[in-house]
């Protein structure tokens, strides 16, 4: 192990640019690469030449519009899937608190409804989070979905057996 007094490095130093840029940022010296220059900033932001042709330099470029992403096959279907899932939570809220109208006219009973749906997600954000970390996640995530679909089956039982 070596000092970093001098201003000169080590022979033995591998990295002597490295050592010299550490002991400058210590001492609050800015390298002479990292000094400001007026104007630095706009050689690499703004160019100075025009556009080769004028009437595509309206056009936004393909590669950056917004559905780019969906370009790939991977994030396609992870987003669809999202889109999926979310749609069909909605519509389980709806669906929950549509019947819950229909069974009862009390406001207090219909809120507690949605109350029951979103509790469980404020409570168990948290360690459910953790599992994920500690559990293989695609077989956590598979359970729950499971737990989910088994949950919602069993309401749709009873709601066509009419013992609601």
């Amino acid at each position: 192990m070596y000092t970093l007094n001098h201003a000169s490095t080590s022979p033995s130093d591998p990295f002597p640019a490295a050592t010299t840029r550490a002991r400058d940022n210590r001492r609050g010296a800015r390298s002479a690469s990292m000094a400001w220059r007026p104007g630095a900033h706009r050689s690499t932001c703004m160019s100075s030449t025009p556009p080769s042709d004028p009437e595509t330099s309206d056009k936004a470029d393909p590669g950056t519009s917004a559905l780019a992403p969906l370009a790939l096959p991977v994030f396609r279907m992870l987003w669809f899937t999202w889109l999926a899932a979310n749609v069909s939570m909605w519509m389980n809220d709806v669906a929950a608190a549509w019947l819950m109208t229909s069974l009862t006219t009390s406001p207090v009973l219909v809120a507690l409804v949605q109350t029951a749906s979103t509790l469980p997600v404020f409570l168990l954000g948290l360690p459910s989070g953790a599992l994920a970390d500690i559990l293989d996640r695609r077989r956590y995530f598979a359970a729950t979905q499971i737990w989910v679909s088994a949950i919602a089956l069993v309401l749709a039982a009873f709601s066509l057996a009419g013992a609601l």
